[in-house]
């Protein structure tokens, strides 16, 4: 059996609609749906109990608001099934999400991937037609360089099936943002192979809210440096050739965080000392590194002596990606 974790909390409840009701047609029958609400408003959480009133497939757990990394563990001690899929709220899945990706871990393979769409709200109509049935095996290696460079495969959850035997940790619940990627690097340090479906199975709602697109700064966002020094530690560990690249982001990702808390005006001494350690111990190794391209390079010494500019340019470029995308 497969178990189907989604951690709710205040989601709109025509997006939760949405979700379940495209996993309960999925066109493989043996699982189990752990809607896990963390802490969402009565209105909410009833709606979560009427669901699972209609189907048995469906598992409803309550519990105080402590983050969507501590209801997605809920979910993991409660899951009977042999495999684990994570499925956000306010997306949605094809009918043969299940089937494909359980189709390709049983090719002796540790975890199943698969492609995702992006949806740009409920009258998008999201381009399918690069989806097709390309399957790509990777070793634990190749992986790993995945996850580092594919923007198709990636640290995410969503878009992954797991065998429970080989979670040997829990999401890091003291993080905030990229903790499902540091989840997914420590899975992959017990795997061997995994298999790519080239096939856009997960539909991944974009509404533009995420706080890494504004210039705001707070205690959350930057447990998004610790999440990359967690990454870096894996990476040293498994694919030490790689680790000059995952420093970059990690002093990217600081530098950023840097003219945030410039703009911002924050005072907070000892979150700014960290991140300008965090530049100090990387930048040279960065610089110096002939695997860095030059326009990178630049990028990062631009950002760091114009840190407000650079950021404002470039988030009105991405801005302007965006409106024309």
């Amino acid at each position: 059996m497969i178990s189907i974790i989604v951690p709710v909390y205040n989601t709109p409840k025509d997006y939760i609609q949405k979700c379940i009701s495209s996993l309960l047609t999925q066109t493989y029958s043996s699982y189990e749906i752990l809607l896990v609400d963390d802490g969402s408003n009565e209105d909410v959480a009833d709606y979560c109990d009427e669901l699972s009133h209609r189907d048995l497939r469906i598992r409803v757990y309550h519990q105080k608001n402590r983050g969507v990394s501590s209801a997605r563990n809920l979910g993991l001690e409660v899951a009977e099934g042999e495999y684990i899929a994570f499925v956000d709220a306010d997306d949605w899945v094809e009918p043969d999400y299940i089937e494909k990706l359980l189709s390709a871990i049983e090719m002796n393979a540790e975890m199943a991937i698969c492609n995702i769409c992006y949806d740009y709200g409920e009258d998008s109509n999201s381009d399918l037609t690069g989806s097709n049935l390309k399957k790509v095996e990777y070793n634990k290696s190749e992986v790993y360089k995945e996850l580092l460079y594919s923007k198709e495969i990636g640290g995410f959850l969503c878009n992954k099936l797991f065998k429970k035997k080989f979670i040997t940790k829990r999401l890091d619940e003291s993080l905030h943002y990229s903790e499902d990627y540091v989840f997914v690097a420590e899975y992959c340090r017990q795997i061997t192979k995994a298999i790519y479906l080239d096939s856009k199975l997960y539909h991944y709602r974009q509404d533009g809210n995420s706080a890494t697109k504004e210039l705001s700064y707070n205690s959350r966002i930057y447990t998004l440096m610790e999440s990359y020094k967690n990454i870096e530690r894996i990476y040293l560990e498994e694919l030490p050739a790689e680790e000059v690249f995952v420093q970059k982001n990690t002093l990217k990702i600081a530098l950023n965080l840097r003219a945030r808390y410039l703009i911002g005006r924050v005072n907070n001494k000892e979150e700014y000392l960290q991140i300008i350690k965090t530049i100090k111990s990387r930048i040279i190794l960065v610089l110096k590194s002939s695997k860095i391209t030059l326009f990178t390079k630049l990028n990062i010494i631009g950002t760091l002596l114009l840190p407000r500019t650079m950021l404002k340019m470039k988030n009105k470029v991405l801005g302007r990606k965006k409106k024309s995308g």
